[in-house]
């Protein structure tokens, strides 16, 4: 049984178009709809060719205004007058291709509890004929439901949301209310980040259902962003949630909300913006700066950590990892996973006892590693993240150790000490014999800084950090096949103290020919990489001298590459020397 879904075609002065619309909305091949038109009191023949067309279909309800009623009220009357327990609004020169309404309802069907599923919207002219396709940074090119926060992306970025592209569940607006009549163009965007800051959950679908017609009886909606209305109203909506409860989960992200706006300022500077509005906008921007420098985390305890963790190769490591995380005595977790591999791990993570706190996009084709963490980051939900790789073991209580690190010092970085763990592989990376263990190879406590300017010695899957930490020291690399993670630990360890919680909590899995592992498939790059990794991040004389030793030592290990990782102490030779250990020696313990 297929509840019944609401198409809203709120129309005023469109009757070269509406027709279509109508068509269109009729043409789904959801089985169960419903459309109804709201003229706004068209003054040209709107009504009498809606009569002709549709006037013997009982699914087209016809509902003409006395007079005009204004844009937004009209878009809430057409609200008010549906019977479906879902809803759509179309505008009446837009229109939908056939399977966008089951498209979207077969997100509902996935998760019941989310309350809006949108799609991609598609750009034609006035004959239909496709010009573009609405691209963002912030419009994933995969489908999900309910995998990230839509609030930030709103707040920071262009509305992700084109509304035609949006079913909505219609109780939602029982709740929230329908569109805010204060706003003009901006009513939707309004609406859009009451849903998402009251936090409703959303699904998308990466596939372009409908299509918005660009013509020159649209051009009101390129006046208002030509003249700077649309700055106003983005500067009054902002102002309108500043203080709302849901923007707790921008807590030091407001001064990307500054960005922003001075983004859409920089393009607006032939406008004349009232006094009084200079003022509001200067007296927002004054106080999200300030919450921004102001915002210093919480105790980590109490709080969520996410967990972000890119795949790409090994099913059987994947899952070894997943469960090590599941077994976490720290309890407020999500696992964000980016599933890059030639094999999917969709069902075996959908069927994981822990499933209902992983949370995951299938992301083809293969990104490299910085590119998925990346994308992972876009997703968490979490205050605080760590990062594991498909291939790393976390102990019981490696998050808990970090919690209780950072909780104990004024740093805004934890990490823990790692062991290396050599591994015989079989042929389909499927099952793992341990060969041996070494202590001590990676950065502790006890190793001086400069060990971190110099060598990739610190895995990244060793911190813990607060969210904040990412905007600050900048993403991943998102093209580098080798060394992103140092790259990211070098830029996060100058914008935030790093404190050593002293227990070995983390196993980092090495296998012998380091096979499948980047480091096998990329190695012989790595002098050349870690040449650009020190020209991008540059230190004083006395660093220079210890990395132009280090890239010797390094190039000397690569010439032997062929063979060196193909033993147990070849591998462990070769890590030595990759974490500096040549120049920094550690204390060794092998087993």
């Amino acid at each position: 049984m297929y509840p019944l879904i609401s198409i809203l075609i709120p129309a005023y002065n469109y009757a070269p178009y509406v027709v279509r619309a109508i068509e269109s909305a009729l043409g789904q091949s959801y089985p169960n709809i419903e459309v109804v038109v709201s003229d706004n009191a068209s003054t040209d023949d709107s009504v009498d060719r809606i009569r002709a067309r549709f006037g013997d279909d009982p699914r087209v309800r016809l509902f003409v205004n006395e007079s005009n009623i204004g844009m937004v009220p009209n878009f809430n009357l057409a609200l008010e007058r549906a019977r479906g327990e879902f809803v759509v609004w179309l505008c009446a020169d837009d229109f939908l291709y056939p399977h966008h309404s089951l498209t979207l309802y077969e997100c509902f069907q996935r998760m019941p509890q989310i309350d809006v599923a949108y799609s991609v919207i598609l750009f034609c002219d006035d004959r239909e004929r496709i010009i573009s396709e609405k691209t963002q940074d912030n419009i994933f090119p995969v489908d999900y439901v309910d995998a990230r926060d839509e609030l930030p992306a709103m707040l920071l970025d262009h509305n992700q949301v084109s509304l035609p592209t949006a079913l909505f569940r219609r109780e939602l607006f029982a709740e929230l209310g329908g569109m805010d009549p204060v706003w003009q163009i901006g009513a939707d965007w309004e609406l859009l980040v009451r849903i998402a800051i009251n936090g409703k959950r959303f699904a998308f679908r990466c596939t372009p259902t409908c299509c918005c017609r660009v013509h020159d009886a649209n051009a009101s909606g390129k006046e208002f962003n030509l003249s700077g209305a649309s700055f106003v109203e983005t500067v009054a909506i902002i102002e309108k949630f500043v203080d709302h409860p849901g923007m707790a989960r921008m807590r030091g992200r407001e001064d990307g909300i500054v960005r922003r706006l001075d983004s859409m300022r920089e393009g607006h500077l032939q406008a004349a913006f009232s006094e009084d509005f200079e003022r509001r906008f200067a007296a927002l921007r004054t106080t999200l700066l300030e919450r921004a420098s102001n915002y210093r985390p919480a105790t980590v305890r109490g709080h969520t950590v996410s967990i972000v963790m890119p795949y790409a190769s090994t099913p059987s490591a994947l899952m070894d990892a997943v469960d090590s995380v599941a077994a976490q005595t720290y309890p407020q977790w999500e696992l964000v996973v980016v599933d890059s591999g030639r094999i999917s791990v969709s069902p075996p993570l959908d069927a994981h006892p822990a499933a209902d706190r992983i949370r995951k996009v299938r992301l083809r084709p293969l990104r490299p590693p910085g590119a998925a963490r990346n994308f992972a980051l876009e997703m968490v939900r979490g205050e605080y993240v760590t990062f594991l790789d498909e291939d790393n073991i976390m102990a019981p209580d490696h998050i808990a150790s970090l919690v209780d690190t950072l909780d104990a010092s004024s740093a805004e970085i934890a990490a823990a000490s790692a062991r290396l763990v050599i591994d015989l592989a079989d042929k389909a990376l499927a099952h793992f014999e341990r060969v041996g263990v070494v202590e001590g190879l990676f950065r502790g406590p006890d190793d001086p800084d400069e060990l971190g300017a110099v060598a990739n010695a610190l895995p990244l899957n060793a911190l813990l950090h607060h969210r904040r930490l990412f905007d600050l020291a900048g993403p991943f690399n998102a093209g580098a096949l080798l060394l992103e993670d140092f790259d990211y630990v070098g830029r996060a360890t100058n914008v935030g103290r790093l404190v050593f919680s002293g227990r070995a909590t983390l196993d980092i899995h090495i296998r012998l020919g380091l096979r499948g592992q980047a480091l096998g498939l990329y190695g012989e790059s790595y002098p050349e990489v870690l040449a650009s990794v020190y020209e991008a991040r540059t230190v004083g004389p006395a660093i220079d001298a210890l990395r132009a030793r280090q890239l010797a030592a390094v190039r000397a290990a690569v010439a032997q590459f062929a063979t060196l990782p193909n033993t147990p102490e070849g591998v462990v030779s070769l890590l030595l020397t990759l974490a500096g250990r040549e120049i920094f020696a550690p204390a060794i313990v092998a087993g």
